[in-house]
């Protein structure tokens, strides 16, 4: 098993390497390129808004067996369920999600004026989802749901 990621502040990563580890393989950066061996590829990014980097790099992938794995904020449940990956990457690749850490200390300016903006407009909607209510419940503090028993699935996929 191949596996690739890009990490923005550190969960993917984390993620990555501890898949690496139970798979007996290695963790590389997104940009290394994947072997033409044939053994599954698994790639693995954070998504902010439209910006998903391993969607991208499965969408232009070669290989037969690819996977996208996203680590994100909302709520496990409710992204498994809206599977936005889906309208990124063709059919024939797997996705998995993955709850991910927001350490606001560690985070850009940019990355902390988007999400003030974003939390003041969902405070004002009226009828607002489970992803809205968790984006204004953690607004401003750290938050860290890395759960390495996830990985399980992603492992016996990349294993069959």
């Amino acid at each position: 098993m191949h596996i690739r990621y890009r990490s923005e502040y550190g969960s993917t990563k984390q993620y990555a390497e501890e898949l690496a580890r139970l798979a007996g393989t290695t963790a590389e950066d997104l940009d290394v390129e994947v072997p033409d061996d044939g053994q599954p590829v698994v790639y693995m990014s954070f998504v902010h808004g439209p910006v998903h980097p391993a969607a991208s790099k499965a969408s232009e992938s070669k290989n037969a067996k690819v996977a996208v794995v996203t680590v994100g904020m909302s709520p496990l449940d409710e992204a498994i369920k809206a599977d936005h990956t889906g309208d990124m990457v063709p059919a024939s690749v797997k996705r998995f999600y993955l709850p991910g850490r927001l350490e606001y200390s560690r985070i850009s300016a940019a990355h902390k004026a988007t999400l003030a903006t974003l939390v003041s407009a969902l405070r004002l909607k009226p009828r607002k989802t489970a992803v809205d209510r968790n984006l204004i419940d953690t607004y401003g503090k750290d938050t860290d749901r890395v759960d390495f028993s996830l990985l399980t699935p992603i492992l016996e996929w990349g294993q069959s």
